[in-house]
């Protein structure tokens, strides 16, 4: 299959970028070699290769870390007044993200948590790559708690001391530490990369993914079953727990009729789906737009309005076809998707790739929901969220799908009883106190100290699963050549590593994308990739 073909090429791109980690390594240049270890990461991220875990690079990552020896640099005082033990009888946890955003995401999910439970414990927060100051959202949560927030940019520069920095502060501060991290963030791995002080959570909100840090969970938290199940079998990680998303209760105090009337909905029943661009990309048969559109087509009082994605393209053309029956509104502020919320009759979720969250805030703001779960993709849809169990909200069959969604639009009576039973649902698995008792049960199989766990065998043989999220990441990416992925990374993190090492590094992956190139649109991607490469050299952005 050319699909897999692809994977295999992405996957030795990567493994190129992890042979020059472990050589820094043997070099003793542990700097370059965290740098290598990112670029790898980063590129298994954004270009899926089959593969979830490398063991041989959690290797490279945990020998750093035994080699971090020397004492720690000269930093403010702040750094050894937030150091020292505090708010005594409380339990004190430590979040470590990459960097912290102003809304939604793991920001929102790290927010929440502290929320949930700052009467029982103290939080506090570092960013390991924060791009600017610290979001309100994270920072009002964390105040109110009683804790402190610190960027590790702002202590140092050197990747090396960020990481024994971070060691150093959850050591002497922490009892629980907990990484909601970017998935190619090598800095934890490093810094918790040795057998000791206080244990490690890892968040896993990236299960359909490669990410670092499987050697150093002591217990992973998944959102659902489908992502326990990648980690056995993709991770080599054995500790899982399930902890939900964490939600809010619905607070609009707009009523239905108002929010219809402000967005100019009459008599006809609202389709509502929410999700980003890439969610829809058909695959293998399994198209949105074209199903919805057939389902529109002789239901002059049906009306789907689709959050995120743009009316151009596809869209553009549905929405011609069906008479304007399908709108398609963009990305649109967090308030003003509220009031689609409020006023939509039924909720149908992406596929073949579902919004998890958007999901879970339709069946708060009392929607009833209709989704299509494909059994080739497992874990996308979320059909095994605790807030859906013993609930069929997700077809298995695209003609299962098209009667569900027929007897949520003629019968207004089932729509609202089903709205109900769903919200009662997630309210109770999501929101407090509820969740609470998932995080409580959760904390209750941590060890008592931190261990480093040496990652197991791994399956690798591509499979369905992996052949949909590479061609959804190519299509993320333009569907440009993985080569040009892999040298935009390379400049990205050329200041961690010397010039010789980014220009050879950009030669070569040149050189292979010149191969590659049999259409006007690669040959002008491949020139564009070349100036990029000249002019970050100019504009010093690699070391000397």
């Amino acid at each position: 299959m050319a699909d897999v073909g692809r994977i295999l090429e992405n996957r030795k791109i990567f493994e190129r970028a992890a042979k020059k980690a472990d050589r820094a390594l043997q070099k003793n240049d542990l700097a370059s070699a965290i740098a290598w270890s990112k670029i790898a990461a980063h590129f298994a991220f954004v270009r899926h290769s089959g593969i979830y875990m490398r063991a041989a690079l959690e290797q490279t990552l945990l020998e750093v870390a035994q080699r971090i020896t020397r004492d720690p640099p000269d930093v403010s005082g702040a750094f050894y007044v937030k150091n020292k033990p505090r708010n005594i009888g409380k339990m004190r946890f430590l979040h470590v993200v990459t960097e912290g955003y102003p809304t939604g995401g793991h920001s929102l999910f790290v927010a929440r948590w502290i929320t949930n439970t700052f009467e029982t414990s103290v939080h506090s927060l570092i960013a390991t790559a924060q791009n600017g100051a610290i979001p309100a959202l994270l920072r009002d949560a964390v105040d109110a708690s009683g804790g402190w927030v610190m960027s590790l940019s702002e202590l140092s520069p050197d990747l090396v001391e960020q990481a024994l920095l971070l060691r150093l502060l959850a050591q002497d501060w922490a009892d629980v530490i907990v990484l909601s991290i970017h998935p190619f963030d090598p800095l934890p791995t490093v810094a918790f990369g040795v057998s000791s002080g206080p244990p490690v959570v890892y968040c896993n909100h990236a299960d359909h993914a490669f990410w670092l840090g499987a050697s150093v969970a002591d217990i992973v938290f998944d959102y659902h079953d489908a992502g326990c199940e990648i980690c056995r079998k993709h991770r080599g990680t054995g500790a899982s727990k399930i902890l939900p998303i964490p939600l809010e209760k619905s607070r609009s105090e707009q009523t239905k009729d108002d929010a219809r009337a402000e967005l100019g909905f009459k008599d006809e029943v609202v389709l509502l789906t929410v999700g980003r661009e890439e969610k829809y990309y058909p695959y293998n048969g399994f198209d949105f737009v074209e199903v919805m559109g057939s389902f529109l087509k002789n239901r002059p009082n049906v009306k789907l309005v689709a959050a995120g994605p743009q009316s151009v393209g596809r869209w553009r053309v549905a929405s011609e076809a069906s008479g304007g029956k399908i709108e398609a509104l963009g990305q649109i502020e967090r308030n003003e998707l509220e009031k689609y919320y409020v006023a939509a009759d039924v909720y149908v979720p992406s596929f073949p790739c579902g919004s998890g969250t958007a999901l879970l805030e339709a069946a708060l703001h009392n929607l009833p929901i209709v989704g299509l779960h494909i059994d080739q993709l497992p874990n996308f849809s979320l059909e095994d969220d605790v807030g859906f169990s013993k609930l069929k909200v997700h077809q298995p069959t695209l003609d299962g799908f098209m009667s569900a969604l027929e007897a949520a639009v003629g019968n207004s009576k089932l729509r609202l009883e089903k709205a109900l039973l769903v919200k009662e649902n997630v309210e109770r698995e999501h929101c407090p106190p509820g969740w609470n008792r998932y995080l409580n049960d959760a904390l209750q199989a941590l060890p008592s100290q931190h261990k480093v766990h040496t990652p197991k065998a791994v399956d690798t043989a591509p499979d369905n699963v992996d052949v949909y999220w590479e061609n959804i990441s190519a299509q993320m990416m333009g569907n440009e050549l993985a080569e040009h992925t892999y040298s935009r990374l390379l400049r990205v993190y050329g200041k961690y590593l010397s010039k010789a090492e980014v220009l050879g590094g950009q030669a070569m992956s040149l050189l292979s994308a010149s191969l590659q190139v049999d259409s006007f649109k690669r040959t002008r991607q491949f020139f564009s990739s070349v100036k990029e490469s000249v002019d970050s050299v100019f504009a010093g952005n690699v070391n000397a």
